[in-house]
């Protein structure tokens, strides 16, 4: 398993919930949120690029709706 499988199993929903709104967590928490995009758009990029659309857009639609 790549790194960037176990990175999006572990982490669920948006970085520091229930504390972001803490002015000194506000700026990380969105680098963090920022990068966790940024890691499940290469999964679906590399999985596109390998061949395998059914499996980059179930990980697309499956991870969608936990970044909202």
């Amino acid at each position: 398993m790549n790194w960037t499988r176990r990175v999006s199993r572990i982490w669920r929903g948006p970085a520091f919930t229930g504390i972001a709104d803490v002015p000194a967590l506000a700026s990380e928490a969105a680098r963090l949120d920022e990068s966790r995009l940024g890691v499940l758009e290469e999964r679906i990029g590399v999985g596109l690029r390998l061949g395998r659309p059914t499996r980059a857009t179930r990980t697309a639609t499956v991870r969608s709706w936990v970044l909202v």
